[in-house]
């Protein structure tokens, strides 16, 4: 009799774990599926969205802003690229100036990439500028929200909603400063923290290489913005990951590769060094905007 129970019950068990919760006749909108995206990446594309309202609405490029001096060097570098010219090294808009060409060695990553741009989609700068700066702020609540999600943190998406909002964010560089160099490396500070959690967890050759890229780009956006993300990179190892003998040299291979991937940047500055007067840009007093404004 136990064993006819024992076999009852096995048999009970397998019915249940093999039946549906919906019957296959019902129909394939009612039958259960795998929810592949999560929720929190749809909120915070929707976020950015509402953040960059302003740049998908009015047309043009925000004047007196940084916005204009970027897009000023981006329809230089755009009309540069469609002459052949892949690294452009003269521009007439650089310093604040314009008139006769000078060399220039800024990090103009922001610039080059709305020419890119320009010059594959759109032809026309002001709409490569608004679809940059909305993309770097959906690329900013994207990846803050994948960094806290992949530290397994409780509540990654209200992370990302505070990132995204911030006041360098959210308020200060679109609306004011319109400064996409800034919204960018904003963007790329916690991608590359992200790919370098990563390239910690699972070992991967490819997340360091991708590690590497993304703190290339920085250094053409932004150099101030890639020394904190390498420096950010540097305490997570030590802090969280106490020294982690195979973390280390993960890192340090990601920062000799940005600086290769870079090099464009800061090479001929190098090698033109003592033929070169170098002179300071200081930031004019009315772009000035902190976070308690």
């Amino acid at each position: 009799m136990s064993s006819q129970h024992n076999t009852a019950d096995k048999h009970n068990q397998a019915m249940v774990n093999v039946t549906p919760a919906v019957p296959p006749d019902f129909p394939a909108w009612m039958q259960p599926r795998p929810r592949r995206l999560p929720w929190g990446v749809t909120l915070a594309v929707l976020l950015a969205l509402a953040v960059g309202w302003p740049l998908l609405t009015r047309e043009g490029v925000p004047a007196v802003t940084y916005g204009t001096h970027a897009a000023f060097m981006a329809a230089d570098f755009a009309e540069a690229l469609r002459e052949g010219v892949l690294v452009p090294l003269w521009s007439p808009h650089v310093m604040s100036g314009y008139g006769a060409p000078i060399p220039q060695f800024s990090a103009s990553g922001a610039s080059y990439a709305m020419a890119l741009v320009e010059v594959l989609f759109t032809d026309d700068t002001a709409e490569a500028f608004r679809i940059v700066m909305v993309l770097g702020l959906a690329g900013a609540a994207l990846a803050m929200y994948g960094l806290l999600d992949g530290w397994q943190t409780r509540w990654p998406m209200v992370g990302a909603t505070a990132y995204a909002l911030s006041p360098f964010v959210g308020l200060t560089a679109p609306r004011l400063l319109a400064d996409p160099a800034l919204v960018l490396a904003h963007a790329l500070t916690p991608t590359f923290l992200w790919a370098y959690t990563r390239a910690c967890q699972t070992g991967g050759r490819g997340w360091v290489v991708g590690c590497g890229g993304v703190l290339g780009a920085l250094v053409l956006m932004a150099p101030s913005s890639a020394a904190m993300a390498w420096g950010l990179g540097l305490g997570f190892t030590v802090l969280a990951l106490r020294g982690s003998a195979g973390a280390l040299p993960k890192l340090l291979g990601a920062g000799v590769m940005g600086l290769g991937i870079s090099a464009p940047f800061w090479l001929p500055a190098l090698a033109l060094d003592s033929a070169v007067t170098w002179l300071a840009s200081p930031q004019p007093a009315a772009f000035r905007v902190s976070a308690w404004e």
